[in-house]
């Protein structure tokens, strides 16, 4: 935590200490790991890099000498196929704060199928984080062999900068993406990118996707109503597709409204919700879009909003914490962050078998 916070100090004399530290091997490898993701996480919070933090310090050629020796080690590390998992993605959690065309090339290569799928979701996060303009193109390289869970990643990364927003609707426009291949809250980012021009852009390649008109899709969803619906099915339906966001009895994540709150709710009204959630959106749980000085896009909930910060949590959890000194734009689209569109993945049947689950959970909570 104290590295976090000297990477936020607007010194750079306090950034280099703790670089200092790092690659001076005063500590066991796994803390030097851990303080560089840590100060290199400061140093995002206000539009820094770790590059940019040697040349405002005027680093001298020891310190730079010793920061190539540890970015080799570390490249070193997360090549190391007999090295445990662990000490593998801590070592590829330190490569995106040691940009090096090494780095990117190690990166790239371990997002191919036959490597371990959590190195693989690691690499693609450190792929992102980097700066240089040849990323999305890494990224997106292997695209139709990524798992959901990686693919996912990439796209996550490729959505937080406005520079690289343009590189995944190119691959949506020449086909290399398809428009299936991307989940609905991430459509619905694109849908609302604070730019206009990528904006209008986004709309015209997904034209179609999402239903615009929401009467019409619960009119045609009614059916649901009438069926009791399986508690079983819907129950592995939530996990398949609302875990991200929500969580019941341990399963999922806590990102949105209180699932076991909503179970006094009629039929009807659960229907409106999950099919039209803007309708009745309730404010504390509006998407927030921040554009940061250094040209990155991040959105979610807007959980933490203090003097000196402001934190968004979207889908799984995850949290972006951004400096107001590195705020661009900040406003809020006034939609929820569960996106519309839920039918185009789920039949009436299968929303009823989710609708007695929800309603189930009511009467687990009676004595």
């Amino acid at each position: 935590e104290l590295a976090r916070m000297l990477g936020t100090d607007a010194s750079p004399a306090a950034g280099l200490s703790v670089l200092k530290i790092v690659v001076g091997g005063q500590a066991a490898p796994a803390v030097r790991s851990s303080i560089l993701v840590a100060l290199g996480d400061g140093l995002r919070r206000r539009g820094m890099t770790v590059a940019k933090l040697l040349d405002a310090a005027k680093a001298d050629s020891q310190m730079r000498q010793d920061l190539l020796r540890f970015t080799s080690d570390s490249l070193a590390a997360a090549k190391e196929a007999d090295r445990p998992i662990a000490g593998r993605i801590a070592a590829v959690r330190v490569l995106a704060f040691l940009d090096c065309d090494s780095c990117r090339e190690s990166l790239a290569e371990l997002l191919n199928p036959q490597v371990d799928p959590q190195l693989q979701i690691a690499a693609a996060n450190s792929l992102g984080q980097l700066e240089h303009a040849d990323v999305p193109k890494l990224l997106l390289a292997g695209w139709r062999s990524h798992s959901p869970a990686l693919r996912r990643e990439v796209v996550e990364a490729l959505l937080r900068s406005t520079d690289r927003v343009g590189s995944l609707l190119d691959a949506l426009q020449d086909g290399a993406v398809l428009r299936g291949d991307i989940e609905r809250d991430r459509k619905d980012l694109l849908l609302n990118l604070p730019k206009s021009g990528l904006r209008d852009r986004a709309k015209k390649l997904l034209a179609g996707d999402v239903d615009a008109n929401r009467a019409k899709v619960i009119a045609d969803y009614q059916s649901a109503l009438q069926s009791p619906g399986d508690i079983a099915k819907g129950k592995l339906l939530f996990q398949q597709k609302c875990a991200n966001c929500h969580q019941i009895a341990g399963v999922g994540h806590v990102v949105g409204p209180n699932l076991q709150s909503v179970a006094n709710k009629s039929p009807a009204d659960l229907l409106i919700a999950i099919l039209d959630p803007n309708r009745e959106a309730q404010p504390n749980f509006a998407t927030y879009v921040v554009e940061t000085q250094d040209g990155k896009v991040l959105n979610g909930l807007l959980v933490g909003d203090t003097a000196t910060s402001v934190t968004l949590r979207r889908a799984e959890a995850k949290e972006d914490v951004v400096l107001r000194s590195n705020i661009e734009t900040i406003v809020t689209n006034g939609k929820s962050l569960m996106p519309e569109g839920f039918e185009k993945d789920v039949p009436p049947a299968a929303v009823a078998d989710l609708l007695a689950y929800l309603k189930s959970l009511g009467m687990d909570a009676k004595p």
